[in-house]
């Protein structure tokens, strides 16, 4: 384990540990300029909404290790229907990112001036909705004030279609409600559980989050929010066919 860092105290916070007085942090090179997209696939009807969803699950977590796809589905507000998110990191040139996405997912037709090539600090003032990288430095900056509570599953094998058609007829009864898929694979695979006191590594396809959020003049009703994310997690649930599905505490606010 070494003397300087205790393996057993990776990967935890001032949440799971108490006082945190210092951080140690190991630093990896990246490309000075990288290329960044999210891309907006609004006011879908449920069966096509899920063709896109369920074709994630076989891009996604198979990208190469430098190229991170992840998605959000919910309630499109302002059009009906599904609206489906895409945020796209790729440690290289736009060109590069075009072309693999072309390749691999072609149903997103994702336009040329939808990619931009920023620094990858850059990459994450664009990933959250900031203006600016000098807007990161403000502590006091208070970026989401809403209430939420989110479950998470990590699952080994993809969701089926009914499964995510579930889900999405689900999202449009809440407007609070919605899903994300991140992919667990590349880097991540290489990676032995035993390595990290994280275990979900090696063997784990990808990480469902499921989320509901509510304004603070909502509160008095977040039970029924609550409810529902409840029944959106055991619905899921019966389509899960890993042998041991798992999960880790997660935040509620």
């Amino acid at each position: 384990m070494g003397e300087d860092v205790f393996w057993a105290i990776r990967e935890g916070g001032g949440g799971t540990f108490g006082a945190i007085y210092a951080w140690k942090l190991r630093l990896l090179k990246v490309p000075k300029r990288v290329t960044s997209f999210t891309f907006l696939k609004p006011n879908l009807d449920i069966s096509l909404a899920a063709e896109l969803v369920n074709k994630w699950q076989l891009v996604g977590p198979t990208l190469e290790d430098h190229f991170s796809l992840a998605i959000i589905f919910k309630f499109d507000h302002e059009n009906g229907g599904v609206l489906v998110k895409f945020y796209g990191l790729y440690l290289g040139p736009k060109s590069e990112a075009m072309l693999r996405i072309e390749q691999v997912y072609p149903e997103l037709e994702i336009p040329a001036n939808e990619y931009h090539e920023v620094s990858w600090i850059e990459s994450f003032t664009r990933l959250v909705g900031l203006d600016s990288v000098t807007q990161m430095k403000d502590r006091f900056l208070k970026y989401d004030d809403r209430g939420f509570k989110a479950k998470i599953d990590l699952l080994k094998s993809p969701l089926s279609l009914k499964a995510i058609t579930g889900v999405l007829a689900r999202l449009l009864k809440e407007p609070r409600g919605f899903v994300v898929f991140n992919g667990f694979n590349g880097m991540m695979g290489k990676i032995s559980r035993e390595e990290s006191p994280f275990p979900h590594r090696k063997g784990t396809l990808m990480m469902v989050e499921y989320i509901v959020a509510w304004n603070m003049d909502e509160d008095l009703e977040s039970h029924k929010f609550l409810s529902w994310l409840n029944e959106l997690y055991e619905y899921v649930g019966q389509f899960i066919i890993d042998d041991k599905p798992s999960g880790f505490l997660c935040e509620s606010h």
